[in-house]
């Protein structure tokens, strides 16, 4: 299991975790549960796209979609340089 897949784990507890919190410390005027939730709720959306602008030990889980360096398989246009009659 990768580093990436972990946090995205994570992000998923700490997410479904956040739901019972707000909603116990709503129902029950604790004030302090309900803005614990709101943060682990806060936490676990920002670790997804953290993600993205962040190397996690080099693992790219199969995800080459920004990567272009040395695939020209789809290059479909000649690179010679022709002048424009």
């Amino acid at each position: 299991m990768t580093t990436s897949t972990k946090l995205l784990g994570l992000a998923l507890v700490l997410m479904l975790l956040a739901f019972p919190l707000t909603s116990v410390g709503t129902d029950r005027d604790v004030t302090w549960l309900w803005w614990a939730g709101v943060a682990v709720l806060v936490l676990g959306a920002l670790i997804p796209p953290g993600l993205r602008f962040v190397d996690t030990d080099g693992d790219t889980d199969g995800d080459t979609s920004g990567d272009t360096s040395g695939d020209t398989s789809g290059d479909t246009h000649d690179h010679t340089d022709h002048e424009e009659r």
